[in-house]
């Protein structure tokens, strides 16, 4: 993975989970002051547009890389940082999925399941992406 490319997948990732949890907890973790509001808080529209619209540049990203870094390290028997990868990749499709399925859908208990999903996949997405990140630095200073 080169500069540009690691640049455009930390980069997309920090949008997007920041946009995410910061519209979950306005979503979620708030109640509006006013009895007839439409929404939280008057930043939910916002970050929900730049939540929404900053996914695709992930998956994208994400996309650009699975060959010559995914591919390439389960290929070669690479070891290092295989777990968190693992579960990067496996938590990758239903928090896509299950993002998507969350604006297409009207049904009450089908947005449920897929919120709960959505939730579910985008805490272990990050989890294990901020601990590959970190499991990257300490070997990369336990080999110099």
């Amino acid at each position: 993975m080169n500069r540009t490319e690691a640049w455009l997948v930390h980069s997309s990732c920090a949008l997007v989970s920041a946009t995410g949890v910061a519209w979950a907890l306005v979503r979620y973790g708030m109640q509006p002051t006013d009895d007839f509001a439409v929404y939280n808080h008057p930043s939910e529209p916002w970050l929900k547009s730049v939540h929404l619209w900053s996914a695709p540049l992930l998956v994208f990203a994400i996309g650009l890389i699975f060959q010559a870094h995914v591919l390439a390290r389960l290929k070669s028997g690479f070891r290092a940082r295989r777990r968190t990868g693992i579960v990067l990749a496996w938590s990758l499709a239903p928090m896509v999925f299950s993002g998507y399925l969350l604006q297409t859908t009207s049904s009450p208990g089908a947005r449920s399941l897929f919120l709960g999903l959505h939730l579910a996949s985008s805490a272990a997405w990050l989890v294990a992406y901020v601990l590959h990140q970190l499991q990257g630095r300490t070997s990369a200073r336990a080999q110099a």
